[in-house]
């Protein structure tokens, strides 16, 4: 089965956090030996944010619940990355009305790398 996009656009300032995986020892006269921790070291997170009304917020609840936190998905990050990721978790929250009288919702959600072969 093909990997899906996400191409929803996210509100502006996305925070994203680096990690690496590493293995140390430290020894009891002071000295510490470090190496990384398997093939793909560099983690990655992004906390992001959409804002919609009923209809938008659907569409990406509905592609977070296809992808069930596990299956990961194509996603090209704010600074022009692309990768693979997954969505274990989200959050709606129910902001009130627009000037239209529309519903408007606010969904924050986490993606992490995924790494697969």
């Amino acid at each position: 089965m093909a990997l899906e996009t996400f191409t929803y656009a996210a509100r502006v300032n996305p925070t994203g956090e680096h990690s690496f995986r590493v293995r140390e020892v430290q020894f009891g006269d002071g000295y510490k030996q470090q190496v990384g921790d398997g093939l793909n070291t560099e983690l990655q997170s992004w906390s992001l944010t959409f804002v919609g009304n009923w209809k938008r917020t659907f569409e990406i609840r509905s592609f977070f619940k296809r992808h069930a936190g596990y299956k990961a998905f194509k996603w090209t990050t704010p600074n022009f990355e692309p990768g693979l990721f997954t969505c274990k978790t989200y959050q709606v929250t129910a902001l009130g009305k627009n000037n239209r009288g529309d519903q408007m919702y606010q969904l924050a959600a986490t993606f992490e790398t995924a790494f697969r072969p």
